[in-house]
């Protein structure tokens, strides 16, 4: 009996949805309150490459020189399905699908 070992190499991270926004008003005024939401893939695994989900959120005060950066706090992947991810966080702002990356070998 032969045994195949598939190894994967990071070959890096990209958005792989679109950014969605949320806001809840209350007395017209932003609440933050914990959201479930589900994002489409924009890429679909191949052959050589695997895609891995990473539910993420916009963070303005991370790296704000640059106008800030992915964050992944308080933000989990709830279930991965072939072509969409469902995400949950903690609080609403702006959302995204992060995708990280694998060359199969």
């Amino acid at each position: 009996m032969q045994t195949f070992l598939c190894t994967h190499r990071y070959l890096g991270t990209v958005l792989g949805s679109s950014v969605i926004s949320t806001t809840v008003l209350g007395d017209d005024h932003p609440v933050s309150m914990a959201v479930h939401f589900q994002l489409q893939h924009k890429v679909q695994n191949s052959i050589d490459a695997v895609y891995d989900p990473v539910c993420a959120f916009w963070d303005f005060d991370l790296t704000p020189e640059a106008g800030g950066w992915w964050n992944t706090k308080g933000c989990e992947v709830v279930s991965k399905h072939y072509g969409y991810t469902v995400c949950y966080c903690n609080h609403t702002t702006n959302f995204g699908l992060l995708l990280q990356v694998y060359e199969t070998q």
